[in-house]
């Protein structure tokens, strides 16, 4: 047995031992150089944004994506030139997070003496409908239909839109310009943004460091496509076998794109996805994620300077149609500085609906307008200002255009 004095084992453990695992897969880039030259060539459009001008009088057409996670407010004027924009994580509350960005806007406003006539406003994302009750804001959209419009204001002839968020995924193909499918994740989010940001927290890593070492890695560790419990056993695993941190963040990021691509959207031939794919959401901020979507789908892949801002943009051309198609006219709704600090009374109901007996909260709010949060399952639940209508089969629709 060999010995050693206390300073040569210092220096053994100080030496970085790198060990090459039959199940690593191929590092994202193959040296720094690489990187640099990558993200300077990547296929990023830049959002149109313009200064707001002093004593000027604004026609604002205004989208909020109040998500799982974080709340975005993007405001259009009349040309579609971005004038103001807010991102902020929900901390709990996203109606607060809401009308904090939209005093925002608001003391811009005063400062610079700009008159702000709010012509038509949009919510989408998980808060769409509390924001839109609480602001009495003119229109909803689903988030899906927000984020293709948002794609294709950008990407006209966009094929796939995908966006990655806190804590979910949503995937659309688009033929000829219109939906051909859908596809969502049902229930597990390891592959998504919070994954991501909360292993970073863990290791005590900033996601731009976290983000800096996954493309240095040169062994990115195979860990699957598995759930969050099992993700982190399979981590454990690779940190024994002396994967480097680098390893263990790069193989994050593959997983998930395999996750996406494989496991929700079971995706067996890649030429489905066409050839103009555009990515959305705060995850494809990592520029890991971004090309290991490239890697993996061997495809090129365009997205916009703000991702996360897409479902908002995506909300703020759709009131902007809808005024514009006269389809408002009759809109009683408006959005404005004075209603900024709603007030409301909360009651909990036990929603007999079905097996499920959910505790749904029902908020009143001062403006006359109604809304309900907590329900578990899809039981539609309507506001005291509007009609119990019953939808259309868009399925059969579609069939007898096609067919009749």
């Amino acid at each position: 047995m060999k010995a050693f004095s206390i300073s040569q084992l210092q220096t053994l453990l100080n030496e970085k031992q790198v060990q090459t695992f039959d199940n690593s897969l191929p590092p994202l880039f193959g040296n720094e150089e690489d990187y640099f030259i990558w993200k300077n060539e990547r296929n990023i459009k830049s959002l149109r944004f313009r200064e707001l001008q002093r004593d000027e009088i604004l026609n604002c057409f205004t989208g909020i994506d109040s998500g799982s996670t974080t709340t975005k407010i993007l405001i259009f004027d009349e040309n579609e030139n971005i004038i103001f924009t807010y991102y902020s994580v929900n901390q709990g509350n996203p109606l607060k997070r809401v009308i904090e960005g939209l005093k925002q806007f608001e003391q811009q406003c005063s400062q610079k003496n700009i008159t702000a006539n709010f012509v038509a406003s949009c919510s989408t994302g998980y808060g769409e409908d509390l924001v839109k009750s609480a602001l009495n804001m003119d229109f909803g959209i689903v988030e899906t239909m927000a984020h293709l419009s948002g794609a294709q204001w950008v990407t006209p002839d966009v094929s796939f839109v995908l966006d990655i968020g806190g804590q979910d995924m949503k995937s659309i193909f688009v033929r000829n310009g219109v939906i051909a499918n859908i596809e969502l994740n049902e229930s597990c989010s390891s592959g998504c943004g919070s994954f991501l940001q909360n292993f970073a927290a863990t290791i005590n890593l900033s996601l731009a460091d976290f983000t800096n070492q996954a493309c240095m890695a040169t062994h990115p560790a195979d860990l699957g496509t598995r759930c969050t419990v099992f993700m982190n056993s399979k981590v454990k695993q690779s940190l024994r076998q002396n994967a480097t941190i680098g390893d263990i963040a790069a193989g994050l990021a593959y997983s998930v794109v395999k996750n996406c691509l494989f496991k929700v959207l079971k995706i067996s031939n890649l030429n489905t996805l066409g050839d103009n794919i555009v990515v959305q959401g705060g995850t494809f901020r990592n520029d890991a994620v971004y090309r290991a979507l490239e890697l993996l789908s061997g495809k090129s892949v365009g997205t916009t300077d703000m991702p996360e801002m897409m479902g908002a943009v995506g909300a703020a051309l759709y009131a902007k149609k809808m005024i514009n198609n006269k389809l408002g006219n009759n809109i009683n709704n408006r959005l404005s500085f004075l209603n900024l600090n709603p007030a409301f009374e909360s009651k909990e109901l036990q929603c007999k609906g079905c097996s499920n007996v959910c505790t749904v909260i029902r908020f009143d709010f001062e403006n006359g307008n109604r809304s309900y949060a907590g329900n578990k399952c899809e039981k539609v639940f309507f506001s005291r200002t509007s009609a119990h209508k019953k939808g259309f089969n868009a399925f059969e629709m579609k069939n007898n255009v096609i067919f009749n």
